[in-house]
């Protein structure tokens, strides 16, 4: 690995360090002393910006389809009970242009949480009949989700951007928005990760009472099952306000019938951040003291 010179680090009795692999994955080791547990983080520069059109939600689905088994690892749900073991937690996410995966347990359990989560990241199954009933998880969240201010808010900002910008579409997925036929869906979602899923795409953090040497051993054992190659650059995404509609009033009530507006300012994209007059207006706003102010 080529080690990397932080900007500067923490005098904190750890020990850091920043390197990247020949594949490109980026990696960040904390050799901790004091850690009572042992923690990774692997992230990939990929969300729901980079999903097909047509099929929103296919990087969430894709998320979950990681724990439905693999080729080490066939048995779906094994992880979560491999870091129950360990008396650890996890956690995975995406958003608009990262998905991420955790878990922190017991450092004796480090080792065999990571050789697992690694071939769920490598070689994921995608079992049509998996894939079906995941898919049914995620159309159960979505509904669930639906009593949640947050996501209407969603949806109703969506309704005031661009409608080519990826922040316009529906991202959570349900089986509307996922309606492939189970063996087609779990070829997209094939094609996805083999797309975006590659070690230059990808960044690992691991955080342990080991010496940084182990910690060494443990990113080369990740880096060495993920595909090589350059990962898929993202498409433009184009102004996230269209001309016409600038600047934007959205004015909306929620569930408890209180009504909220915002309003919302596109920072001009041919000129720069100190010469916008977006900027410049919201940054006396805020700085106003009069009532009006911010």
């Amino acid at each position: 690995m080529h080690i990397l010179e932080p900007p500067r680090l923490p005098d904190d009795g750890r020990s850091y360090q920043l390197c990247r692999a020949a594949s490109g994955l980026l990696c960040l080791l904390i050799s901790d002393p004091a850690a009572d547990a042992a923690s990774c983080v692997v992230q990939f520069a990929v969300g729901s910006h980079d999903e097909p059109e047509d099929l929103p939600g296919l990087a969430h689905l894709l998320e979950h389809m990681l724990f439905m088994g693999s080729a080490g690892y066939p048995q779906a749900g094994s992880f979560p009970q491999l870091v129950s073991e360990w008396s650890g937690r996890f956690n995975a996410s995406t958003a608009a242009e990262r998905t991420r995966y955790h878990f922190s347990v017991n450092p004796a359990g480090l080792g065999a949480c990571l050789t697992q989560l690694t071939d769920m990241l490598a070689a994921p199954l995608f079992a049509p009949e998996a894939v079906a009933a995941e898919r049914q998880v995620i159309d159960a969240e979505f509904h669930t989700r639906l009593a949640d201010d947050a996501l209407h808010e969603q949806a109703a900002l969506g309704q005031m951007f661009n409608p080519s910008h990826p922040l316009s579409r529906f991202s959570a997925g349900n089986l509307a928005s996922l309606n492939l036929e189970p063996t087609a869906l779990a070829q997209a979602l094939r094609q996805f990760h083999e797309k975006h899923y590659r070690a230059a795409n990808g960044c690992l953090l691991l955080h342990a009472a080991l010496p940084m040497d182990q910690l060494e051993l443990l990113a080369n054992e990740l880096d060495a099952r993920l595909p090589i190659g350059k990962s898929a650059s993202r498409a433009s995404t184009g102004p996230l306000f269209s001309p016409q509609r600038l600047p934007g009033l959205l004015r909306w009530q929620n569930r408890g019938k209180q009504e909220q507006w915002l309003l919302l300012f596109a920072l001009d994209d041919a000129h720069s951040a100190e010469d916008s007059k977006a900027l410049r207006w919201l940054c006396e706003w805020l700085a106003s003291s009069s009532r009006p102010g911010g």
